[in-house]
């Protein structure tokens, strides 16, 4: 599921940011700072990984995409759209594979250090904020946050695939047991955000209860599960948002939609009858997520929203997927 991409969205996502942008700049520069994940940085295409990544350091080394601008990327895209509009452009690309806007909150938030999701997969020594890609772990990785957006003139956040997709169909997978995390957001702050959300994902899993278990009781853990993947991406992309603001007030924003990369994707669950239309279910919530993007965010006012309503799921060819043997090296680029 780490292995999901959507590159062949990267085209229309880039047209469709650069339409929104081509007139706000006054300047011949244009520092343009890239936020995200996979979905952006050009995951899996030549350029991506550091020269010398081998099986061996592949645990330590920048794997995840961080200041990497592999050509055909969105990134480069979006970079080469600018310059052949006259533009100079200093691209910082700053999107990080595998992450959920929760671990991107980590980066803008001194204050706030992610759920059990973010301390298994990037907090701690050993996990990926605190190793070789940047030296100084964490606080200097969130000091280039800093700096980039602050002097950015165009920041593009295409953050939230993640909370849809490898975290949720773990949890869900696992009857909610892959993250010990903290489902009740019990701060009084966020409990209507948290209620709507709960409230959103209880029709939904009842219209579709009967398909696949007797009662939508027997599938209390993915309600929780959904719940906490659509309230927890509504209340931290709009901290996300205050964050990036507070940085820069001035510079144009663009939040592009997020993708539904499960759709058509049925799985069997343990203890569920019959199988489990992931995609479809994974679909809904995007689409709420989208909705709040667009309109619901106190934000969203604020940056122009980039609608990019293409789904779908990249196809694997297994033989060569079965004979990896870890070194990225023997992958087949053909």
């Amino acid at each position: 599921l780490a292995c999901v991409l959507c590159l062949s969205m990267i085209f229309g996502t880039c047209t469709t940011t650069f339409a929104a942008v081509e007139d706000a700049f006054t300047g011949d520069t244009v520092n343009y700072v890239s936020l995200g994940a996979s979905n952006v940085n050009g995951y899996g295409l030549d350029g991506y990984l550091p020269e010398g990544t081998t099986a061996a350091n592949k645990n330590t080394a920048n794997v995840f995409g961080y200041r990497q601008c592999p050509s055909g990327s969105y990134v480069d895209l979006v970079g080469k759209e600018l310059e052949d509009k006259g533009y100079s452009v200093n691209t910082s690309q700053l999107a990080i594979s595998s992450m959920r806007v929760e671990e991107l909150r980590v980066l803008l938030d001194e204050d706030y250090m992610g759920d059990a999701y973010t301390a298994w997969r990037f907090i701690g020594p050993g996990k990926w904020f605190e190793n070789a890609a940047v030296t100084g772990g964490l606080d200097a990785l969130r000091a280039d946050y800093a700096d980039s957006i602050a002097d950015a003139d165009l920041i593009t956040v295409d953050i939230g695939v993640n909370n849809f997709g490898v975290y949720l169909s773990n949890q869900i997978a696992s009857g909610g047991t892959a993250y010990d995390d903290d489902l009740s957001l019990v701060d009084p702050e966020l409990a209507e955000t948290y209620n709507n959300a709960k409230a959103y994902v209880y029709e939904l899993i009842e219209e579709h209860a009967d398909e696949y278990a007797d009662d939508v009781s027997e599938l209390e853990f993915a309600v929780d599960a959904m719940t906490y993947a659509l309230a927890g991406f509504c209340i931290n992309f709009d901290i996300v948002m205050e964050k990036i603001y507070e940085l820069n007030p001035d510079a144009t924003v663009v939040a592009v939609s997020i993708q539904n990369l499960m759709e058509g994707l049925e799985a069997t669950v343990p203890g569920v009858d019959g199988p489990v239309p992931f995609g479809e279910l994974f679909g809904a919530l995007v689409d709420a997520a989208n909705l709040y993007i667009a309109a619901g965010s106190p934000y969203s006012d604020d940056y122009l929203f980039a609608d990019v309503s293409e789904n779908g799921r990249v196809e694997f060819f297994l033989d060569q997927l079965l004979a990896y043997d870890g070194s990225p090296a023997s992958l087949d680029r053909d």
